[in-house]
């Protein structure tokens, strides 16, 4: 990697290409015979800690940088900054585009989120996400957007527990007047007190209706195993996880865990041993048949990119308009994509596949801001009037 003639200049023990860190994942799809590649990612670490992820796409023949995330700890060696870069066709470099800063109260829990976009070289404060603790435990997020030098209120996340597990969360937004109901998550755990199913629920007129739903299945070892996602009685998909059951994922360095101040709150931490593999597979309701579709593997002794000399210029992707009312579409894709449509909040929507050029509706979406995720890492923020 480009850094590493740094990393050993600068007298860094944790070796990089050591067998100790997970260094490398790559995506693939299934056309029906053979794997195809699709993308993938190289992670670099300081101290066993995370220092960058860098995003690639395939082009056919070469792996093309698509994007970089960048992490710095404080002194508590806690995520304090975390800066998203992404490929400038026009330039043919990285170049910013997001920052978040958190920060810690004496106990260590995190309390507040700023998040930054850069203009004109400068990093400008565009949210802000409040935290509150109860027991150790995260019981509400407030959000806030930057207008005319001040900071606006306008949604919250609650968190409702029994004990220490999470069961329910409610997500409410301020209309000028008023708070309103725009999405709840439902939680439910096994007898180990493991998420055992997750349920969203948007509100429309008081009305509350599935959106998204998953359950995981876990093995003795609490590894999940697999995880459904949609409802199993119709269309949906099924993810399974494949381990080195002799080795612990605790002895890694890795990219799952340590790099969120909160995560993990709506679901489980799931690898326990050392996970190998991620397998997608896609049911189809006429013959009752789960169809490999999408499979992610890890590697130990690996990067995908070695030297920048390989890293190769991609194609622009880009969505319009933007701000949308109705509808967004993107280009700079060659092929149909998986993307999932997340809130500032980091709540999934929902999922959908799109084409270049083809609608993808948002009139059900409350206005603000959100993020439409690629499956390579890929991401647009996109304003919903």
């Amino acid at each position: 990697m480009k850094n590493l003639l740094l990393l050993i200049l600068a007298g860094i023990s944790f070796s990089l290409y050591g067998q100790n860190s997970l260094k490398s994942s790559v995506y693939e799809e299934y056309n029906g015979s053979t794997w195809d590649k699709l993308g993938g990612v190289d992670y670099e670490y300081v101290n066993n800690k995370l220092s960058s992820a860098t995003y690639y796409s395939w082009s056919g023949t070469d792996y093309e940088v698509s994007g970089k995330t960048t992490y710095t700890y404080n002194s508590e060696n806690k995520i304090f900054e975390e800066i998203t870069m992404v490929w400038n066709n026009t330039l043919g470099q990285l170049e910013n585009w997001e920052k978040c800063e958190s920060f810690y109260n004496s106990s260590g829990e995190v309390i507040e989120h700023i998040v930054y976009n850069q203009y004109a070289s400068n990093w400008k404060e565009i949210r802000k996400f409040d935290i509150t603790h109860v027991n150790s435990n995260i019981s509400q997020v407030n959000h806030s957007y930057r207008s005319s030098n001040q900071w606006v209120f306008d949604s919250k996340i609650v968190n409702n527990y029994t004990g220490n597990n999470l069961t329910q969360a409610d997500l409410t937004s301020f209309d000028g007047t008023q708070w309103k109901d725009d999405y709840r998550y439902i939680l439910s755990y096994d007898a180990n007190d493991r998420v055992e199913e997750f349920i969203g629920e948007s509100s429309t007129n008081s009305v509350w209706t599935e959106f998204d739903r998953y359950n995981y299945n876990l093995d003795a070892n609490f590894n999940r195993i697999s995880k459904y996602a949609g409802d199993v009685n119709s269309a949906h998909v099924k993810i399974e996880y494949d381990y080195d059951l002799s080795a612990q994922m605790a002895n890694y360095a890795h990219p799952f865990q340590g790099i969120k101040p909160n995560e993990y709150v709506y679901e489980d931490f799931p690898f326990v041993n050392k996970i190998l593999k991620e397998t997608t597979f896609k049911y189809d309701t006429l013959t009752g048949i789960y169809k490999e579709d999408k499979k992610t593997t890890y590697n130990y002794n690996d990067y995908i990119v070695l030297s920048t000399d390989n890293i190769q210029q991609i194609q622009k992707v880009s969505l319009y308009p933007n701000p949308a009312n109705d509808f967004i579409q993107v280009k700079g894709i060659s092929k149909h994509e998986n993307v999932s449509v997340y809130s500032v909040l980091g709540m999934k929507v929902f999922d959908s596949v799109i084409n270049e050029n083809e609608k993808l509706d948002i009139k059900g979406l409350n206005n603000g801001m959100y993020l439409l995720k690629f499956e390579d890492g890929t991401a647009l923020k996109f304003l919903k009037k």
